[in-house]
């Protein structure tokens, strides 16, 4: 039975990565690749409704569980699972409430995202268990999956996931404060537009800067966070418990 996934994700690496691996579950999957939003919405209308679509979290063009329901609002039943690099039991059950039908931490191993895979095939929901527990609420249907999540196993997609860096001055589970990175006022904007999806020509519109000046800050923020490229920013910002409410 032929299944065809549209997979959106803007790392060319991460994306034929995920690419590969619908294409092992089986002879007959077709996979359409779209590297942003703007892109999906083309295909979307360019080809019949894929059976399922899996999507990056954070694109060049949108991020957050906004993305799903934007996604969902272009065609109601479309089935949207996310891909992302962080595992936190809020970020999964606000996907699930957005209307998506799985949740993929992108530390799923290769056998864990097969099986997701092969659930959400089937028709079924996918969703991670955390800490033991399983994030799919009490009454729903037996054919949901909960898979659950092993960190000593990671697979290559975890590229997105770096290590969040110490900050001097914040306890353990407290929420960071961009200030205590050592950023500049100017840099917490950046990092603001940055959290917002925002490209360089973008932050340089709105701040009313150089873009030569803006890559300079963006560097800056980069090395404050211990990541080396945009796409790990707001998962580091995550681990790090800074919100984007919290950048001023």
């Amino acid at each position: 039975m032929s299944f065809t996934v549209l997979l959106i994700e803007d790392h060319p690496v991460v994306r034929q990565a995920y690419r590969q691996q619908i294409e092992t579950l089986s002879e007959a999957s077709t996979v359409l690749c779209a590297g942003s939003l703007t892109d999906a919405f083309r295909l979307l209308d360019e080809h019949p409704q894929p059976d399922l679509v899996l999507v990056d979290l954070n694109l060049p063009d949108a991020s957050g569980t906004a993305t799903i329901g934007a996604l969902r609002n272009r065609a109601p039943t479309l089935r949207v699972a996310a891909l992302s690099g962080v595992l936190d039991s809020a970020v999964v059950q606000a996907c699930r409430t957005a209307g998506a039908c799985g949740y993929l931490p992108k530390t799923f191993n290769h056998e864990q995202f097969q099986q997701a895979l092969r659930q959400l095939q089937a028709g079924r929901m996918s969703f991670p268990e955390l800490a033991g527990r399983s994030l799919v609420p009490a009454g729903a249907h037996d054919s949901q999956i909960r898979i659950p999540v092993r960190a000593e196993m990671p697979s290559p997609a975890s590229w997105h996931a770096p290590r969040s860096p110490a900050i001097p001055g914040k306890s353990a589970g407290a929420p960071a404060d961009a200030r205590l990175l050592g950023l500049t006022d100017r840099q917490r904007g950046v990092l603001r537009l940055m959290l917002q999806g925002l490209p360089n020509k973008a932050i340089c519109r709105e701040l009313a800067l150089a873009e030569g000046t803006v890559k300079v800050h963006v560097s800056a923020v980069l090395r404050a966070l211990g990541v080396s490229t945009r796409a790990q920013v707001v998962v580091a910002a995550m681990r790090s418990g800074i919100r984007l409410e919290d950048v001023r």
